[in-house]
């Protein structure tokens, strides 16, 4: 059965991104597009059932964009009507796009560190509390510099809603000339045999993406830990982009979502459907081996050390602008030798078509604080042991490069024409 809901209406500002959120039902997929056309783009509904797109018109028009949200609740498709109205100054004439933003469901908040706590307490403490590793204010001044604006703030704790994405997977990076990823590989353990790491972080700066494709375009920033095959463990932002066309202007829809993977049992990349992510926002990632968290009533769950022989894969990301952290874990299968570490930008492989996606244009960005922890329980900046630096080329065309800007920033620029 198919039931049309009522038409919802907004008002776009004409060449901005307009941040658009709209009600579906909860923990759904769903698909979203203009109104009789095949090309659907795939959205995530987070656990209030709203989704989240940016929508960027290329100029003013009198003509109405119709769209289509449909998702499914047991035995009934819902279509959702969507009208774009375009101006190039918000009339009000219907609610503007990104009004009424939808409260994040929290169970917790974690508190913010004082001074005396961040200079007194040691790393055993700080995991009873709740709070990420702490990296070596020496070894890593700029990771600690963004841990510190981390802990600093009360933080929101989400509890995780996740949806496996069918259709998209990200996967080991190597070698330097790469058709489908940038970015730096560290390698330490496998070229000198240095201690194995067993922890990796890196904040990604969300970036402005655009697209002239009228196909939906995909790329995904990521940090992850091993690198071979079946034992890859990688979190990160994914970005979709596509270019509608109707008959006086064009509009540019994209979205954004955080998501896990761990190579040996999940084949493609999981969806974090209730952890928010906006563009500029600084999204801090910790991924690491380790053992299950210890539950406390009233307080933050709290996990063990970094340990390569852990029982789980351990992804913990924060959104350092919105404030708000969700902690993902995942029953390790399969030996995690942490013999590498990448700060990655990747187009990944569609499994439904076994095709490798176009990425979209996207604004210069970058992955700061980007470190390590070996089992020495040192941390190492990422050009602090041997690293492949890695263009995504494909043939003559490059789509992606990446910079150093210092011992523990990298920055990733858009290469293609066109």
């Amino acid at each position: 059965m198919i039931q049309t809901l009522p038409t919802i209406k907004y008002t776009l500002w004409a060449t901005e991104n307009n941040e658009v959120y709209m009600p579906g039902a909860a923990h759904k997929t769903c698909t979203f597009n203009k109104t009789g056309a095949s090309q659907q783009m795939t959205l995530f509904t987070n656990n209030q059932g709203f989704v989240r797109i940016y929508v960027r018109p290329s100029g003013p028009s009198d003509e109405i964009a119709h769209f289509q949200l449909q998702y499914t609740v047991g035995q009934t498709i819902y279509n959702q009507p969507v009208e774009f109205i375009i101006e190039a100054r918000p009339l009000h004439r219907f609610p503007l796009s990104g009004v009424g933003e939808p409260p994040l469901s929290e169970l917790l908040v974690r508190g913010a560190l004082n001074e005396k706590q961040i200079l007194e307490l040691p790393d055993e403490a700080l995991y009873e509390m709740g709070y990420p590793l702490r990296p070596d204010i020496h070894a890593a001044p700029g990771a600690y510099k963004i841990w510190l604006k981390a802990v600093t703030q009360p933080t929101k704790i989400v509890a995780p809603d996740t949806t496996e994405n069918p259709s998209m997977k990200y996967r080991a990076a190597i070698p330097t000339t790469n058709g489908s990823r940038s970015g730096f590989l560290m390698e330490g353990p496998l070229k000198e045999s240095t201690s194995n790491y067993v922890l990796v972080m890196g904040t990604i700066q969300v970036p402005t993406v655009s697209t002239a494709n009228t196909d939906i375009t995909f790329a995904s920033a990521w940090v992850g830990l091993d690198n071979y095959q079946t034992d890859l463990v990688q979190a990160g932002i994914q970005f979709a982009c596509v270019n509608v066309a109707l008959e006086t202007f064009t509009l540019t829809i994209s979205a954004y979502n955080a998501w896990t993977e761990y190579l040996a049992t999940q084949q493609t990349a999981i969806m974090i459907d209730n952890f928010n992510v906006g563009i500029g926002d600084e999204i801090f990632v910790q991924v690491w081996i380790g053992n299950a968290a210890v539950k406390h009533a009233g307080r933050p769950p709290t996990y063990p050390p970094p340990n390569l022989n852990g029982a789980y894969c351990i992804f913990h990301l924060e959104n350092i602008t919105n404030p708000h952290v969700v902690t993902i874990v995942t029953p390790r299968t399969l030996l995690v030798g942490g013999v590498c570490a990448e700060w990655i930008v990747e187009r990944p492989l569609n499994v439904v078509t076994g095709e490798v996606s176009t990425p979209p244009n996207f604004t210069p960005f970058s992955i700061s604080g980007a470190c390590v922890q070996n089992t020495a329980g040192a941390t190492l900046q990422y050009q602090a042991e041997c690293n492949l630096q890695i263009t995504m080329q494909d043939g003559a065309v490059t789509y992606a490069n990446v910079a150093v800007v210092d011992s523990e920033t990298m920055e990733f620029s858009y290469g293609a024409a066109g």
